[in-house]
């Protein structure tokens, strides 16, 4: 879903913005599996895991220690964070050059309340132009879907498969800062 969300992306933001970035982050990183990911596919300008767990945001930077530099490329960084803070918008920003003009790849794995993804929805509506929300298991998409995200892509799992190959793809443009 990593590269249907940058495709989508690449096609309907980038190809009238070419100076657009591409930041991703995944809220509740882990040991950093996701953000590896999105790295390796050469994908986005940035990466970013948020991690509120010392232990596993520890255990994330020794996993990305690991990755061989990508020219051009920085290697992801991980916030060790709550989600619900706004601190971690914040430094993404002083982190990435020219992030006016950048959409916010977000990754949640469904690790989240209703409550706390509302929080991350204003959080980022309130640096970011233009999201792309990709969501593991949506059970919440009620909330991205009530505040002006569309579904652009979905897989075609039945609803009783195991939440693993659920996914729904999110996006919201333009919004006015």
């Amino acid at each position: 879903m990593i590269y249907v969300a940058h495709d989508y992306w690449a096609s309907a933001i980038r190809y009238t913005n070419y100076d657009a970035r591409s930041v991703f982050v995944d809220l509740g990183c882990g040991s950093g599996k996701t953000i590896i990911s999105a790295y390796e596919s050469k994908r986005f300008d940035d990466v970013f895991g948020i991690e509120l767990l010392f232990k596993l945001s520890e255990r994330c930077n020794h996993n990305i220690v690991k990755l061989a530099s990508i020219p051009g490329k920085c290697k992801p960084s991980v916030l060790n964070l709550n989600v619900e803070d706004q601190s971690w918008a914040s430094q993404i920003i002083t982190q990435c050059s020219n992030s006016g003009n950048s959409t916010l790849f977000i990754f949640n794995k469904n690790s989240y309340t209703s409550k706390v993804v509302y929080k991350t929805l204003q959080i980022s509506e309130s640096r970011f132009n233009n999201i792309i929300y990709l969501y593991q298991n949506p059970v919440c998409a009620k909330i991205l879907e009530d505040n002006g995200y569309e579904c652009f892509a979905s897989d075609s799992r039945a609803s009783n498969a195991h939440k693993n190959f659920k996914y729904k793809l999110f996006i919201k443009q333009n919004i006015n800062r």
